[in-house]
């Protein structure tokens, strides 16, 4: 999903891993291990104000070995950004 036109970035471990537009779906495959799932509005303009990272929403992941997860991400007009199991 975008929030207002903007993109969400996907981290991983604060790292940058995807940009996401409205309807798009992304895989990523990771080690076992602990890791940190991020999203947060990213790009310029509106997108880079501090509305960006006020939404900003964090998940811990606990990988096991041959483990397969799905996430969902979503973001509401008003700049609340959803991150969670689906």
């Amino acid at each position: 999903m975008t929030l207002s036109g903007c993109y969400l970035g996907v981290f991983i471990n604060h790292q940058l891993a995807a940009k996401v537009g409205t309807g798009e779906k992304v895989t990523m495959y990771v080690p076992a291990g602990r890791w940190v799932m991020s999203a947060k509005s990213v790009g310029a303009g509106l997108c880079g104000t501090g509305l960006a990272d006020r939404a900003e929403r964090s998940v811990a992941l606990v990988v096991e070995r041959g483990d397969a997860q799905t996430y969902r991400l979503g973001a509401d007009g008003q700049g609340t950004i959803n991150l969670g199991p689906n």
